[in-house]
């Protein structure tokens, strides 16, 4: 304890420097004023982020001049061109619609992007045409307008790949009542043909049998890591690729092959991915 006394002592008897309550304020001062910059750096940067895409989101003109600016180029390649919200008693609609620019073919982008057009708008039409007659019934046979589930359909995108060789990603469609279903359309673009490109053009000739071989092969080890999981079987189960097999490419450049829900399994199994590595 005597120790701790005397050093205490020493302690409080060093003087601290003249210019130490100086420096102190003047440092505060420097971190206030650093701060404030750091926090209009920020804001600045995060407004020109927001306005850079809502353009890319409302201008198609736009999208496709900075889609010629290296760099920006794979940004602006697929954007938003349509994005909207609709909800009343019969239906709760989400639509984020994508556009495709700069591929090097534009008869290409057209097809494509009328393709979509027209697939966006026919689930919504059918949605609500499909919805108003189960609502109709469902008064009609003494239930209360205000109990009556609302149809909801979700239309959105995904980019699976985008490099300066190639272009994939997929067009989601889910609409939900009873239960929830997904469409999808996958678009695989080689840049520097423009063309859309097949397993074939992936995998090579052999690819059928490449496919068919690795997916047999991941089920059986799936089922042996998780007896839970479920495939169906005989028959009814995984047969082999067809010649309209969905699939897209991954970030790796790999083959994804892909089956909607109750192809090759249960529903509750959801929709099934197999990445095919050559």
């Amino acid at each position: 304890m005597k120790e701790l006394d005397g050093a205490k002592k020493i302690y409080q008897s060093i003087k601290a420097p003249p210019r130490l309550a100086e420096v102190i304020s003047t440092s505060c001062k420097d971190y206030k004023k650093k701060k404030h910059w750091y926090k209009a750096a920020l804001c600045t940067a995060a407004t020109l982020c927001i306005l850079f895409v809502g353009l890319l989101n409302c201008s198609s003109v736009f999208a496709q001049s900075i889609s010629t600016i290296p760099v920006l180029g794979n940004l602006a390649r697929v954007f938003t061109f349509t994005q909207y919200s609709v909800e009343d008693s019969t239906r709760q609609i989400s639509v984020k619609q994508p556009q495709v620019t700069n591929t090097g073919n534009a008869a290409l982008e057209k097809r494509i992007n009328k393709e979509i057009n027209a697939k966006v708008k026919g689930a919504i039409a059918q949605a609500e045409e499909r919805t108003a007659a189960d609502k109709k019934a469902f008064v009609e046979t003494g239930g209360n307008p205000n109990d009556f589930i609302p149809a909801i359909v979700d239309v959105n995108y995904e980019v699976k790949c985008s490099n300066e060789k190639m272009l994939s990603f997929v067009l989601n469609t889910t609409q939900t009542q009873a239960n929830a279903f997904t469409d999808q359309t996958f678009y695989n673009i080689d840049l520097k043909s423009g063309k859309e490109l097949t397993l074939a053009d992936m995998l090579g000739k052999d690819y059928k049998k490449l496919v068919d071989e690795s997916v047999r092969r991941q089920i059986k080890e799936r089922l042996a890591k998780d007896a839970n999981l479920m495939y169906f079987e005989g028959s009814e189960g995984f047969s082999g690729i067809n010649s309209k097999q969905k699939f897209y490419v991954n970030k790796a450049g790999n083959v994804v092959v892909v089956f909607a829900k109750y192809e090759i399994a249960p529903g509750v199994m959801g929709i099934q991915e197999f990445e095919i590595v050559k």
